[in-house]
Parts: C-alpha cells; structure tokens; sequence
C-alpha cells in the first residue's frame, strides 16, 4: 500500500498498518464490477469520516449494482455527474453533509495530480493499493 496526503510534495511512502481495513475495502469493492473494461476505466473511492460515516463513490454517476449490493449499513453510495473523480465527489459530499474527511482509501495507483492537490488543499491523508 501506499499512503500520501501531507507528504504529497515528496511523493508516496509506504504504508505497513494492517489496521486500516478499508484499503481492502475500496479495493473489494472495486473488483466487485464485473465488466473488466469498466474495472479498467474507472475509480472506487472510499472516504472515512470523524463521524463514523463512510462514503463509497466512483469516477462513474453512481457504483456499479455489483458494488451496491457489498454495501454495509454504515456506507453510503455518494452519486454525481459521470466523469467527475470519485475523490472530489466524495469530498464535496461529505463538506455538504457537515461530515469531517478522515481518510480517502481509493482503489487505483497512483491517485491523479488533481486530486492529490484537493486532498492536500483539505489536508485529508489517501491511501492505494
């Protein structure tokens, strides 16, 4: 695995804490979507909040059905525009929902530019596979 957030200038460094579950998470989840060119193509995103919320979005409008069914009681599907990256509809969510981001799990290595600057800009740690 590997973690970036605060260390986004210098890039990415390892991450060894079996104890964050939800890497696997994102990750199940991810490989859940049956077709292997959608799997390819898109991005699962996994956002742990202070509250106890998790929010499960993709790159997609919404997660696949495949996905939707894995979902536990505590995990919302956050959906949105197709094309806008699972980590950004995730942040915007949870800042709607008055929810405070505490790690973003995302299923694809490495996480886009962009995407690194706005979980910088929010100061909210990622970790990939």
């Amino acid at each position: 695995m590997t973690m970036g957030g605060d260390i986004g200038e210098t890039g990415f460094g390892n991450v060894t804490d079996a104890s964050q579950p939800s890497i696997n998470r994102a990750v199940e989840l991810h490989n859940a979507i049956p077709n292997t060119i959608a799997r390819k193509m898109t991005t699962t995103a996994v956002l742990t909040t202070d509250e106890g919320v998790t929010l499960v979005g993709s790159s997609e409008a919404y997660i696949d059905p495949a996905q939707r069914v894995l979902l536990q009681p505590d995990e919302i599907e956050v959906m949105g525009q197709a094309g806008v990256h699972a980590e950004n509809k995730l942040i915007m969510a949870a800042s709607s929902s008055g929810l405070t981001p505490n790690t973003m799990f995302v299923s694809r290595f490495p996480v886009c530019q962009p995407c690194q600057a706005l979980l910088n800009f929010f100061n909210i740690p990622w970790i990939t596979p």
